[in-house]
């Protein structure tokens, strides 16, 4: 009994060495050499997302494949880049007509409000202490001046950013380039391409992989559209929230902050957050407490419904998909926030069909 107990142990021993051996691999793969691959793995997805259409041109049209995937390839590449010009211009046109306000808007509202602030709290304290209101002009002058420096400093933050993006185009470029001949190479030759990496493979690692590629493409698929519900249902609040303050723009400002919520980590905060204490400094309280209400609101249901969305679409319980998000928040950053349930949902879906064991 003593020797089965030890060879039980054992046992147990090594594949938990096997497993963390194995995780560290993972982990040190993904956290530094993903940016090497990068371009290739959007291109694989890419390929994966063009290719069901290529075959159909293909099988049913009796469409040439390089024809047809250099149509789709072409077709897929403008409209995303399309998609993403339109809204980087409506995005800079927004960014510049804040920028150029601010400085105006910070001499004639914000300051004016923070010293009638500062005064309103030196009268309260001169009715109970009137030491107490010694340190209060020195105060509310470092933090005027401090305002107006972060708010002189922000054009040459735009400036800055603007010179680093335009220097990191050329490098963005090469990126694309390489992604979309990949995608090309990829969906054209992919039965080439699929036969020999798995030849080098033992037969079961092979099945292993033929299968993943079909569950992953699946994953990806129902992982999409679980945040394109997710943004459509973001983009309705910040609509209908932003039409009732009157805000101009409102559809454009709801569909740039929804992007926001949908960004790994950043969400809504980042704009609503810094709008609404601006706006309190405006002294437009009812507006603040508005902007207050929709973020507290968009934070609320994004909470709620994310989990539940992204777990009954991948099909992982929405307990196992929060851990994921948080687990891979931690581990790998914005993408171990959308990667990791994306990993876990294609070994859940792998293990239900009998390909792999991985629990009971």
């Amino acid at each position: 009994m003593e020797a089965e107990k030890l060879e039980k142990q054992k046992r147990f021993l090594i594949r938990a060495a096997y497993w963390v051996l194995l995780c560290t691999l993972l982990y040190v793969t993904f956290k530094y050499g993903l940016s090497l691959i990068a371009p290739f793995v959007v291109g694989f997805v890419m390929a994966l997302i063009v290719k069901p259409v290529v075959d159909y041109l293909n099988k049913r049209c009796r469409f040439p494949r390089t024809a047809a995937s250099v149509l789709m390839v072409v077709t897929l590449y403008l409209v995303l880049g399309g998609l993403l010009a339109l809204a980087v211009v409506q995005l800079v046109s927004m960014v510049q007509d804040v920028l150029n306000r601010a400085p105006v808007a910070y001499t004639n509202e914000i300051q004016p409000a923070i010293a009638g602030m500062f005064d309103w709290v030196e009268r309260m304290l001169q009715r109970f202490d009137p030491k107490a209101t010694l340190g209060i002009d020195d105060a509310a002058r470092k933090l005027s001046d401090k305002l107006g420096e972060i708010v002189r400093d922000l054009s040459t933050w735009a400036v800055t950013g603007t010179a680093r993006f335009a220097t990191s185009i050329p490098t963005r470029m090469v990126q694309m380039l390489f992604a979309i001949l990949s995608t090309f190479y990829i969906v054209n030759d992919y039965t080439l391409i699929k036969d020999f990496i798995i030849k080098q493979l033992p037969a079961k690692a092979g099945q292993v992989l033929e299968r993943g590629k079909d569950q992953l493409g699946k994953t990806l698929g129902r992982y999409i559209r679980s945040y394109g519900i997710i943004l459509c249902i973001t983009f309705a609040e910040l609509t209908l929230g932003l039409s009732i303050l009157r805000i101009p723009n409102a559809g454009w400002w709801a569909l740039l902050i929804a992007c926001f919520d949908i960004l790994p980590v950043l969400g809504t905060s980042a704009v609503m957050v810094p709008w609404t204490v601006i706006t309190i400094l405006q002294g437009n309280y009812a507006r603040a407490i508005g902007l207050a209400v929709i973020t507290a609101v968009v934070w609320t249901v994004r909470n709620i419904v994310e989990p539940k969305i992204v777990g009954t679409q991948v099909g992982l319980h929405p307990l196992l998909t929060l851990m994921a998000m948080y687990v891979g928040t931690k581990l790998f950053g914005g993408f171990g926030l959308l990667g990791l349930p994306v990993a876990l949902a294609l070994i859940n879906a792998l293990q239900k069909e009998g390909t792999i064991q991985v629990y009971k």
